[in-house]
């Protein structure tokens, strides 16, 4: 116990020094697996598949003016809900591992989305998790 709080003491009096710079590569604190991003024309001409370990959650988010308006899951094993302001929608997945089940969205502007949920074993690696992609969408009116 002491130790842990040598220790916490010694990261707080550094933080102060730390914080001004910029960080370096940090692969053992973040690493980002992706593309996460894409734009409105990929979204609507492809298929987003989005792999989840069983009771895993996954987000779907607009950067730019259009909304999620209509969400429709066929199985009990997926539930949705969408933000407060409509740009980010969540997918909770109870999937068992082979597993898969299609969630279909519209939006204000117009986008129809396809995204196919497959379940994967929690012992999965980093790597094959992919639970979040953000679309660039256009402002609309509607």
């Amino acid at each position: 116990m002491k130790a842990l709080k040598c220790a916490v003491l010694a990261l707080l009096a550094v933080s102060p020094c730390v914080a001004g710079k910029t960080p370096g590569n940090l692969p053992d604190v973040v690493t980002l697996i992706g593309p996460y991003a894409i734009n409105h024309t990929q979204a609507q001409n492809s298929v987003i598949h989005l792999k989840l370990p069983e009771s895993g959650t996954a987000i779907v988010g607009f950067s730019g003016g259009d909304e999620f308006v209509e969400i429709w899951e066929n199985t009990s094993r997926l539930s949705t809900k969408t933000s407060g302001n409509k740009k980010s929608l969540v997918v909770s997945s109870s999937l068992k591992p082979g597993n898969r089940n299609t969630v279909a969205v519209s939006t204000k502007c117009g986008l129809s989305l396809s995204l196919v949920i497959h379940g994967i074993e929690d012992e999965s690696d980093a790597g094959s998790i992919q639970p979040k992609v953000i679309i660039s969408t256009p402002d609309c009116t509607g």
